[in-house]
């Protein structure tokens, strides 16, 4: 599954400005990482391995929490629509899953490739919003029986932290921000990139576990209660402290 939706050129960029963006991390003496995969990004390109270290974004939680969920699989999409984030495989593995007939796949995304917007028109059981409002997409994460986005690769993946924090458990891949964030313990759930028939077999898994352990929405919440931004702010600052009495 190896397709590109490039919708047109993307132009090219003067090779000098390409070649200062690639190595500008040299000129670094401390690299702060979001996630150990990009950190494992910048030391397969050269960075010392005692230069780089993790310190996990953080986030908010909100006030209202709706621990019982609806009885319908609902899954939700929250992202653009481009081929990195890999919706194109969620799409072809939703289509071959053996769901329940009233499953919903819930998509929200302003930017779509025209390939995907293809397979998305002939993919049964599916909501598209183009846009819609942060009061709205609250209540599509207190909705959802979980939110999933399979991409390719991530920094991160800040919307896996938001879904959490609403008590929404997150399907994504090792390419994230997640193995750092939690397990599937802490409803963190993670599948092979590029693999349909590894994501069809999970979310076919899913409707098992959630529907028989109805406390993963409870422990998806409280993932999220342990990254938070005041926790990040510490680390940030133990860790530049700590860097500059070397």
């Amino acid at each position: 599954m190896g397709e590109s939706f490039s919708t047109g050129p993307l132009g090219r960029l003067p090779e000098e400005l390409l070649r200062r963006e690639r190595d500008v991390w040299r000129h670094a003496d401390l690299i702060i990482c979001a996630s150990s995969f990009t950190r494992y990004s910048l030391i397969k390109a050269g960075c010392s391995e005692t230069q780089c270290r993790v310190i996990p974004y953080g986030v908010e939680l909100p006030s209202r929490f709706a621990a019982r969920r609806p009885k319908e699989f609902r899954a939700l999409f929250v992202g653009s629509a481009v081929q990195r984030k890999g919706l194109h495989h969620l799409l072809y593995a939703w289509r071959q899953a053996r769901l329940p007939a009233s499953s919903k796949l819930v998509i929200v995304c302003r930017v779509m490739d025209r390939g995907i917007e293809s397979i998305a028109a002939n993919t049964p059981r599916i909501e598209l919003y183009r846009q819609v409002s942060r009061a709205r997409l609250n209540e599509l994460y207190a909705q959802s029986s979980f939110f999933v986005m399979p991409s390719l690769c991530e920094g991160f993946g800040q919307v896996y932290l938001e879904a959490l924090a609403h008590g929404c458990p997150v399907l994504g891949t090792p390419n994230t921000g997640l193995p750092d964030v939690g397990d599937e313990n802490d409803g963190v759930f993670c599948v092979e990139p590029a693999n349909v028939a590894a994501l069809t077999s999970k979310l076919e898994n899913l409707v098992q576990v959630l529907q028989n352990k109805p406390e993963v929405f409870i422990k998806a919440r409280a993932c999220a209660a342990r990254n938070s931004w005041d926790l990040f702010r510490s680390a940030l600052r133990d860790s530049l402290q700590f860097n500059k009495s070397d």
